[in-house]
């Protein structure tokens, strides 16, 4: 065996055991988590999500709490993450219209002689010796140059769609912040609710209690009917239990919140005091303005929009890609070879190129590209109507929600004034303290319900202006104080609803209904 041949082995084999031992390494990893690396993993989080918390606030005012939630909720800052993202291929997009500036370099190595010989094409003999042009051992480098007409084309209408796309991106970003509002103002008003009924909640309990004991005592003794004393006892009983789920849902409440605005479930924090609760009012407005703003500030219908444009560009990428291709090219190249005359040269090139068998199907292209662009169209009209059904929708469940709190306000009332009569007969004797304790509950619970239909108002008139797509929030709000930002989001409030008062009344909902046939006939 000759000296090339052993080195030829040698080489083999060496990078045989490297091939192999990469490829072992990477199958013998663990791709399964520890519950170590688990506890890791859940640790860096904690700090990380620590880092992302506020500090406990007291007297939360619904502005304070937006606010809070605006800059602190981790959902909403997965969206602005994804925004940011976005907007980063956006500008990597834009590279893509760059001449390909390319470097490139490498070594080999023969194990014998590249070799050739000669025969005469007449005499089939040999006309010379073996003999070669290429040493075994060379290094080769390069440095080109090369821009394509076609993909330059292409990727400028790249660039345009991803543009669209960080539009839509920041549309979803908005719409979960419009949301959060909205989830926001919910859950603050219900936990205002709740907080203010804790007090007399307590007093309640304490009584129910002392009443319990009290029975449990006569019935000890005997000092009474045993049958009216067990009724009277189930009666507190029951009481107690609807105590105890009114507790649980006061807990909810706060907890619910909390979630919101990215604070420990653990962590105390108290509401701003509203000795009276002002019903959520609308100002007077024109319908089809109504509807114009809910349509340009819709999410869902704008971003349906950029979704058409994105495919009249697909349309148009389509088709360029049909036309010929034009590539032009500059390289510096350099070779070790000491056989080359010049080993050392620049090389400048055009080239044409032209897919025939895509040419062969432009009608079929062009086809299914226009039945996508009809169906975004489809899907943008069907946005538009849904977002017009949206905010009728949610002006009639609005509507409902005030009828429903004059209601509960009456009940209320006639309650109040039962358990106000009651202790009248208390203490004129003609009536137990178990059923005072029942008639006042029966009351505290018509209370409950009357600042409940109040948070379901709030939350429907939120709802509201979610439809409508009302965005109180700065764009510069991460740069904010919670202060600031809080007065931002009520002036902003503000400004949006005066934008849209007018001289008029306000539709009644016969009046939506009608011009919601109408918008329906329309589409």
């Amino acid at each position: 065996m000759n000296i090339n041949s052993d080195r030829s082995l040698q080489r083999f084999a060496l990078l045989t055991f490297i091939v192999l031992s990469v490829t072992g390494c990477a199958t013998q990893e663990n791709i399964v988590f520890t519950d170590g690396e688990l506890v890791e993993i859940m640790q860096e989080d904690g700090r990380l999500e620590l880092s992302y918390r506020p500090e406990s606030s007291n007297n939360l005012t619904l502005e304070n709490a937006m606010a809070l939630a605006v800059k602190y909720n981790l959902e909403h800052r997965v969206k602005m993450m994804e925004e940011a993202v976005s907007a980063k291929n956006f500008e990597l997009a834009k590279k893509d219209q760059l001449p390909v500036f390319a470097a490139n370099a490498g070594y080999l190595d023969r194990s014998n002689e590249d070799a050739s010989r000669s025969i005469s094409v007449l005499t089939r003999k040999e006309s010379l010796e073996p003999s070669t042009s290429q040493e075994p051992e060379r290094t080769n480098a390069d440095l080109s140059l090369r821009w394509n007409l076609l993909d330059f084309g292409v990727s400028l209408l790249q660039m345009k769609q991803d543009a669209n796309n960080l539009e839509v991106t920041t549309k979803a970003r908005e719409k979960v912040m419009t949301n959060l509002l909205q989830q926001v103002r919910r859950s603050y008003w219900k936990a205002v609710a709740m907080e203010q009924l804790r007090p007399e909640l307590t007093d309640i309990l304490q009584r129910v209690n002392r009443a319990l004991d009290n029975l449990y005592t006569v019935r000890e003794e005997s000092l009474r009917t045993p049958t009216t004393v067990l009724l009277e006892i189930r009666a507190l009983v029951e009481t107690k239990m609807q105590i105890s789920q009114i507790e649980h849902s006061m807990n909810l409440a706060k907890v619910e919140l909390a979630t919101l605005i990215n604070l420990p479930v653990t962590e105390s924090f108290s509401l701003a005091s509203y000795p009276e609760l002002e019903i959520p009012d609308f100002p007077a407005f024109d319908v089809e303005t109504l509807e114009t703003t809910a349509l340009i500030s819709s999410v869902d219908y704008t971003s349906q929009a950029y979704e058409v444009r994105t495919a009249q560009l697909e349309t148009r990428k389509a088709m360029r890609r049909l036309l010929p291709s034009l590539e032009f090219s500059y390289g510096d190249y350099h070779h070790s070879n000491d056989f080359l005359w010049n080993n050392q040269w620049g090389e400048l090139g055009a080239r044409l190129t032209a897919d025939i068998t895509q040419i062969l199907y432009r009608s079929q292209i062009k086809e299914a590209r226009s039945a996508s662009e009809a169906l975004e169209k489809l899907k943008r009209r069907t946005a538009r109507m849904a977002v017009i059904a949206s905010l009728h929708l949610s002006w009639q469940a609005y509507q409902n929600s005030l009828q429903v709190l004059k209601t509960a306000e009456v009940l209320d009332e006639i309650d109040r004034e039962l358990a106000g009569l009651t202790n009248d007969r208390k203490n004129n004797s003609a009536a137990t303290n178990v059923q005072a304790i029942t008639d006042e509950f029966r009351a505290f619970s018509s209370n409950i319900g009357k600042l409940l239909s109040y948070a379901d108002a709030q939350g429907s008139y939120g709802a509201f202006l979610s439809s409508l797509g009302v965005n109180p929030v700065p764009e510069n709000h991460m740069s904010l104080s919670i202060e600031e930002l809080s007065y931002q989001i009520e002036e902003g409030y503000k400004s949006l609803l005066a934008d849209l008062r007018i001289e008029s009344t306000s539709p009644s909902q016969e009046e939506f209904k009608q011009v919601f046939s109408q918008s329906r006939r329309k589409e």
